[in-house]
């Protein structure tokens, strides 16, 4: 859930809001944001959910799965939905070209500046191998929900660090390339896939 903005939006729609975070930092931010959920927003992984089997009606998790085990993260999500209710979910898009560039050029430039100019180590997660989207929903129905849509989002149309340093530019970029055709879907860097609960 990170700091709570989406448990934030849904409680003042008059949603009751639980969350997961691995950050205790991030929890206690949740917290200040929703208070009349703090009791509900607690410190787990999502592999380990601390919530009984078909607990909600909806469940999302946007933003993590790339740090998680996959298979074990979609069994668990499953696990806490009831029947026929829907989850939904972002994974990074594997073809996006700011990804790649990100991925095999800037950071690898990074990884040889680091080693040139040594300064003390930082615990930053890792994000696991990249999972094509036929794989993914092949995943997500495996772990018994049945995907009802897909849509490409977050699109980034300059490469690091130029979305950094024309942050306006970027984003007017990017709204351009929002429901565009399957050439813009390369600026794409997640894909949210909603998906309902089968059995």
């Amino acid at each position: 859930m990170g700091p709570g903005r989406l448990c934030a939006e849904l409680a003042a729609r008059d949603w009751t809001v639980s969350g997961i975070d691995a950050s205790a930092e991030m929890v206690a931010a949740a917290r200040r944001r929703v208070p009349g959920a703090a009791d509900r927003l607690v410190q787990a992984a999502i592999e380990e959910l601390p919530f009984e089997d078909e607990s909600f009606d909806r469940v999302a998790a946007t933003g993590v799965l790339e740090y998680a085990d996959v298979p074990r993260a979609l069994s668990e999500l499953a696990r806490v939905l009831r029947p026929d209710g829907v989850v939904v979910v972002s994974y990074p898009n594997p073809r996006a070209l700011y990804g790649i560039w990100k991925s095999r050029v800037w950071y690898g430039g990074m990884r040889i500046l680091k080693r040139l100019r040594p300064r003390p180590q930082q615990s930053m997660p890792r994000g696991a191998s990249t999972i094509p989207p036929e794989r993914f929903v092949g995943l997500l129905a495996d772990a018994g929900l049945d995907v009802s849509a897909s849509e490409p989002t977050s699109y980034l149309a300059l490469p690091t660090p130029l979305e950094l340093l024309l942050p306006r530019l970027s984003s007017r970029l990017g709204r351009r390339l929002e429901g565009g055709g399957r050439t813009a879907r390369l600026f794409a860097t997640q894909i949210v896939y909603a998906a309902r609960k089968t059995g």
